[in-house]
């Protein structure tokens, strides 16, 4: 996924960034840390409550003034967002199965 952000010109904009499936969290909090200045705000969505609570107290995830955390349906999010909204979307999703639940 990383690799992606080597082929886009993002030079004298901030980037408006989602992340569909936060995870540990890691991967906000990198892109975060490392576009720094070039970043205008990543907005997390995952569906697991827990997960993020987890991630939030075990891999330091924490949301700020760059980083909005939210508990929903990505794919949802997703419908009801305004065309244009982000300059980047990162997908991490699992499809739940009848062993996950």
């Amino acid at each position: 996924m990383l690799a992606a952000l080597s082929l886009g010109e993002f030079s004298g904009r901030k980037l408006k960034i989602l992340v569909c499936g936060t995870g540990a969290g890691v991967l906000p909090m990198f892109l975060r840390n490392h576009l720094g200045e070039h970043v205008d705000s990543i907005q997390c969505i995952d569906n697991n409550k827990h997960l993020v609570e987890t991630c939030s107290k075990y891999f330091g995830f924490k949301p700020d003034g760059v980083i909005e955390s939210l508990i929903g349906d990505a794919h949802e999010h997703v419908k009801k967002c305004e065309s244009g909204k982000f300059d980047l979307i990162l997908v991490d999703v699992s499809h739940p199965t009848e062993e996950t639940i």
